[in-house]
């Protein structure tokens, strides 16, 4: 049910007139430069630093049998 609808929609917009196109290339473009500017002024992306010190995970069944 999920495919079909999709491949409608893939269809649909592989067939779009470019003008139609560009108007939604357009709003995604705005909208990942607000996004990535929403994610620098939060500080950007971080890693967790690796904890080391903490408690290693138990061996598996097969290499204690």
């Amino acid at each position: 049910m999920m495919g079909d609808s999709t491949k409608k929609m893939s269809e649909e917009w592989r067939n779009m007139d470019p003008k139609k196109k560009k108007k939604y290339e357009d709003l995604q473009a705005k909208e990942k430069e607000r996004y990535e500017n929403e994610i620098e002024q939060a500080g950007g992306r971080k890693k967790k630093p690796a904890d080391n010190d903490g408690p290693k995970k138990p061996m598996g069944s097969y290499f204690l049998f």
